[in-house]
């Protein structure tokens, strides 16, 4: 019938259009496919690693840090034993929630990220001043072992697949070698400041402790008892 198109003249006239279709993409596809082979692949953003101290082993710790007023008490009072028993180091509060982490820095910070998204923000309770025997635990603020800060400490080990000694959270106050009797002498002295009638309110530790709302990566040799070399490559939040 005049006017009619058969079936085989729309199979044709389809193919034709496909066809046209096909010739005009062909080039844009070139085009593209050049612009992509042309841009550098994008690379994940590196690890600046220029604060490695060569001759040291490469060791991280996690650390949970106090903030304002508290930080600010508890940096002073580490810096008046540091003065008061020389060559003790100056240091930032924190209390440990996992040390000698013997990985690359870049490996610690995504781990990091995996711990902080399985842990809700966490209180940190001082428990009492007290002193140990080693030089990392010269003279500390124990800390009480409640469910959240035993929970971030036992998810912390499963997550970098360490196996470490019972956790013991604690607030360093003083790195040194000195005596016993030193360690008793300098413990009494920070009780007094903190706690006791010679803290003059302005050294007195008011909080009963702090909320931890994030995890700091630190570099923490350990061959290096003055801390110099240590420092925060990192701060994860916890979210």
């Amino acid at each position: 019938m005049p006017g009619v198109i058969s079936w085989g003249s729309k199979r044709k006239l389809t193919i034709a259009l496909f066809r046209i279709l096909a010739a005009s993409l062909i080039p844009l596809c070139i085009l593209v496919g050049r612009y992509l082979v042309a841009q550098p692949l994008r690379k994940m953003e590196e690890l600046d690693t220029s604060y490695l101290v060569p001759g040291y082993v490469e060791s991280y710790s996690l650390w949970v840090m106090p903030k304002g007023k508290t930080a600010e008490i508890l940096r002073k009072e580490i810096k008046t034993l540091s003065a008061a028993y020389p060559p003790a180091p100056d240091f930032e509060p924190h209390v440990t929630l996992l040390p000698d982490i013997k990985i690359p820095g870049q490996d610690v910070i995504a781990k990091a990220k995996e711990l902080a998204s399985a842990l809700q923000p966490y209180y940190v309770s001082f428990q009492n001043i007290s002193r140990g025997s080693v030089y990392f635990q010269c003279v500390y603020l124990l800390c009480v072992k409640n469910e959240g800060t035993i929970h971030a400490g036992d998810v912390a080990r499963k997550v970098y697949s360490m196996d470490t000694p019972p956790y013991m959270p604690h607030l360093s106050l003083l790195y040194s070698d000195i005596p016993a009797e030193s360690r008793d002498l300098a413990a009494g002295q920070a009780h007094k400041r903190l706690y006791g009638e010679g803290s003059n309110y302005d050294t007195l530790l008011a909080e009963t402790g702090f909320t931890v709302d994030s995890i700091a990566v630190w570099y923490t040799p350990i061959e290096d008892k003055s801390t110099a070399s240590w420092r925060k490559i990192a701060v994860v939040p916890i979210v």
